[in-house]
């Protein structure tokens, strides 16, 4: 196999995790000296070669699966969750989602938190399935019986907001499904006088920017997206050179990084551990939780020096000062602030500092 093929959904740049996979792929095709084919269009006859594909839309995902096994292909879905079998019969570099759920879980009854809710996880998500999956059976086997999956209905994040008091009442922890609706639940607790982790344990998943910066920081599940890209290159090479395996399913294990929000309490397993909607997608259209999402992918794009420049300016330093202890021109300041005030939609340091600080 002289060149590794993809298969990319359109746009996929805009979404930084699928750029990280992405980026990921490259990296290691260049370390095993591969070229790399991105295929345009799908043609028949594709001679049964391991084609990656990239994307995140549920539909166009099945499509290409099912049209690149059409024309002959080894179609292998590199995705955050294993692919439904019954839907897309390929070979899967995933997050072992089951395990991660699964670790959290422990880690919450070894710090004495058996009162736990998984919340945010959506039905028409297969990522999300698998930790729905793990978390009842996880929680049931262990005899955790005041336990339950918390789902937001549409845009109903307000309305779960209004019984904050009762959620918190209710549970000890919170496996949220992602590091957005972590931020954004520990935020909103903390503008009504809530102590976390005191009051509730907080569990995000994607070990984000935002979340490592927020005022109580993010305990979160580290997915590292480009690892994915990189395993894909290795499971390619693999059913290359072995043409009769047709469907193969590498796991990638997620860790666990700790910190204030579940109070830094070290990872112990223990011996013997003691309904709202559907869940659909239509909450993620909340203005704070689309905002955090934004801020996310501007932090993503940025390098150490915008990093640098933002801290500072956070701090109330000149342009001046700034340029200065960062040892860059001036000319060299104002080009990269005015490319990060573009992705923000702002036009001056106090909205580019307000937005920052909102989150």
């Amino acid at each position: 196999m002289d060149s590794l093929k993809l298969y990319i959904e359109p746009g996929f740049e805009s979404r930084y995790w699928l750029k990280n996979i992405y980026d990921g792929f490259l990296t290691e095709a260049a370390v095993a000296k591969k070229n790399v084919q991105e295929l345009k269009k799908i043609e028949k006859n594709g001679g049964c070669e391991p084609v990656a594909i990239i994307g995140t839309e549920s539909e166009w995902l099945e499509r290409a699966v099912h049209s690149l096994a059409e024309a002959n292909y080894r179609p292998v879905l590199i995705s955050a969750g294993s692919a439904p079998t019954k839907k897309m019969l390929c070979s899967n570099v995933c997050f072992d989602l089951y395990e991660a759920v699964s670790d959290c879980i422990h880690y919450f009854v070894g710090a004495g938190r058996t009162r736990i809710a998984a919340l945010g996880f959506r039905d028409l998500d297969f990522c999300d399935k698998i930790k729905q999956k793990a978390f009842l059976e996880v929680t049931n086997e262990n005899g955790l019986k005041n336990c339950a999956c918390v789902p937001l209905d549409d845009s109903h994040i307000d309305d779960f907001v209004s019984r904050i008091d009762s959620f918190v009442g209710k549970f000890d922890a919170v496996i949220c499904s992602n590091d957005t609706l972590a931020v954004y639940l520990i935020k909103r607790m903390n503008e009504m006088g809530y102590d976390v982790p005191r009051s509730l344990y907080v569990i995000g998943m994607g070990n984000s920017s935002i979340g490592r910066n927020i005022s109580v920081p993010l305990t979160s599940v580290l997915l590292d997206y480009s690892k994915l890209g990189r395993q894909a290159v290795r499971l390619c090479k693999y059913l290359s050179a072995n043409p009769g395996i047709f469907r193969c399913i590498s796991y990638i294990k997620c860790d666990l990084v700790i910190r204030e929000s579940t109070d830094n309490v070290p990872f112990q397993t223990a011996s013997e551990t003691p309904t709202i909607g559907s869940g659909g997608d239509e909450v993620y259209k909340n203005p704070e939780l689309a905002e955090i999402i934004e801020i996310e992918s501007f932090l993503q794009e940025c390098d150490d020096t915008d990093r640098e420049i933002i801290k500072m300016m956070l701090k109330g330093h000149t342009y001046d000062e700034i340029a200065s202890k960062l040892f860059i021109h001036i000319r060299t300041l104002s080009y990269r602030k005015t490319k990060m005030f573009k992705r923000l939609s702002v036009s001056t340091k106090e909205e580019f500092c307000a937005k920052i600080r909102r989150i």
